[in-house]
């Protein structure tokens, strides 16, 4: 079977799963202080931290934030790319693509190469770090080596029960360097 067929496969049980489970508490990510010192401080030393607005199968963020309250930015669909806006409140977002919850027109933008960190949410992640999206390709080409000279931490989100032992890899899908559920945080051997 095709690697493009599995992650069609892959996520299709994932999606299932989602309207099984609608209903059920949204899950928090795992409490800062829990992670590694080394990450902790990392993440509190940024200037500039990169989040997303969650769905429904993706998990909050709310109590980080709250542990966390410097400058942060969230994606912005434009087409075929996600753009950066800083955004600080419930009022500085509005629905936009695929019904998320995204940063109003008229925020600051914020170019990649001021993120230090950024938070990645995915449909699942393998335990190499490896990064299942939803197949849009948003994030892998708005991270991919190089671009704007510099690429921030990244940081895997999923809930646990989406880290897999592995998920299918192609040349282009984006990995990162971390990853943290709602019950563990896993540093990735690279």
């Amino acid at each position: 079977m095709s690697k493009n067929r599995i992650k069609i496969l892959t996520r299709k049980v994932f999606r299932d799963r989602k309207k099984a489970s609608s209903g059920l508490p949204v899950k928090e990510i795992l409490d800062i202080e829990k992670w590694p010192q080394k990450w902790q401080d990392r993440v509190r030393n940024a200037k500039l931290i990169a989040g997303y607005m969650p769905l429904s199968d993706e998990l909050s963020l709310e109590s980080f934030w709250k542990e966390i309250p410097g400058r942060k930015c969230f994606p912005r669909v434009e087409g075929e790319e996600i753009v950066f806006y800083e955004a600080s409140d419930e009022e500085s977002f509005e629905s936009g693509s695929f019904s998320i919850l995204e940063p109003k027109k008229g925020l600051s933008r914020v170019e990649i190469s001021q993120i230090e960190v950024v938070l990645v949410p995915a449909t699942a992640y393998g335990r190499d770090g490896t990064r299942l999206g939803r197949g849009k390709g948003f994030y892998d080409r708005c991270f991919s080596e190089g671009k704007d000279g510099k690429k921030p931490l990244l940081i895997g989100v999923v809930p646990s029960e989406n880290l897999l032992s592995q998920v299918p890899r192609d040349p282009w899908d984006l990995c990162v360097s971390a990853i943290v559920t709602d019950q563990e945080f896993l540093e990735v051997v690279e």
